[in-house]
């Protein structure tokens, strides 16, 4: 009886999820049988609009648009609700897919199109704005730019591996300005440098995955602090690939490997973590990215589920766990 009991329980989850997908797809928010704190979940996998191949961008633009970027190279929008509101395809996508983005006070995306050796920046409505970036080693060169973010002065800062592990900074025309870092374990030096985002006090962090850690660094590229290190405890990390920072200054970092959200304070503290491997509610499978919104809520590609995952922080369950 406890089986075939777990089975229906387990297949009734299947059935919310896969209806809620079809819902979100068609332009409607699901909240009914979502765990505390999940205003939703939305879209499934697929290719017409409101679903996804594996999303692995997400930003949040001014107005509270959504914009999501999967492995068809497709830029979606949605409104905060999950309906589609249009979408444009990005050209460059012969080879690979974009892994990062960020969005300006002027509705501007700024792309990181990995595979393309550049930044390309987007109107919306999919007209190219500015591009920089060619395949290289060389001052404002790339192998695979991985994120990009731009600063309150407006100055713009991009990651990149598969050469020499570095962090690269540009003026808002795309001109070179500095880089520092390499491949490398010490302070200061990446693997597989991934997500940035600016704190409240304008310190840079940046996700350096490989090392399985986050690093602190000031605008020009001095080292402040790092913390973390790998496994599944409290403050440990299993491939870190993105983060997002509140107002308030609390850190949001999708753990790829740990199938995890964890929250942290800048500084380093941790404060619990949210999800676990699967395809249920309030479950994830290789979160790729996440990007917080100007009412707080934060937005989840749950890439190996092919849909988002939003969730209001103040609401939803965070979990302590084994220490790290």
């Amino acid at each position: 009886m406890k089986k075939r009991a777990d089975y229906l329980r387990r297949m009734a989850q299947a059935v919310a999820i896969v209806a809620g997908a079809l819902a979100a797809g068609c332009g409607r928010e699901v909240t009914t049988g979502m765990p505390k704190g999940v205003v939703a979940i939305w879209g499934m996998a697929g290719r017409i609009d409101g679903t996804f191949v594996q999303p692995r961008v997400i930003g949040c633009l001014p107005d509270g648009r959504v914009t999501v970027i999967d492995r068809s190279g497709r830029v979606q929008f949605l409104d905060d609700a999950g309906r589609f509101l249009g979408k444009f395809t990005l050209a460059h996508t012969e080879v690979g897919f974009p892994t990062g983005m960020t969005a300006t006070a002027d509705g501007a995306v700024w792309i990181a199109e990995t595979h393309a050796y550049r930044v390309g920046v987007y109107t919306p409505e999919g007209r190219e704005l500015l591009a920089f970036g060619t395949e290289g080693l060389g001052d404002g060169q790339f192998i695979y730019v991985n994120d990009v973010a731009v600063s309150p002065d407006g100055n713009v800062y991009a990651s990149d591996y598969g050469g020499d592990d570095r962090i690269q900074e540009f003026d808002k025309e795309g001109r070179f300005v500095r880089k520092w870092g390499h491949t490398g374990t010490g302070p200061g030096e990446f693997r597989r440098p991934r997500g940035l985002a600016f704190g409240p006090d304008g310190g840079l962090f940046v996700v350096d995955a490989c090392n399985e850690r986050i690093q602190k660094f000031t605008p020009d590229g001095k080292f402040l602090k790092a913390f973390g290190t790998g496994g599944a405890g409290e403050g440990q990390f299993s491939y870190p690939y993105d983060l997002a920072i509140s107002p308030d200054g609390i850190i949001y970092i999708a753990e790829y490997g740990n199938c995890r959200i964890q929250r942290m304070t800048v500084d380093g503290e941790f404060l619990g973590t949210w999800g676990k491997a699967g395809s249920g509610p309030g479950e994830l499978a290789q979160p790729w990215s996440l990007a917080l919104d100007v009412r707080g809520r934060l937005f989840v590609c749950d890439t190996g589920n092919s849909r988002v995952v939003a969730l209001d922080p103040a609401a939803a369950e965070w979990s302590r766990g084994p220490k790290g």
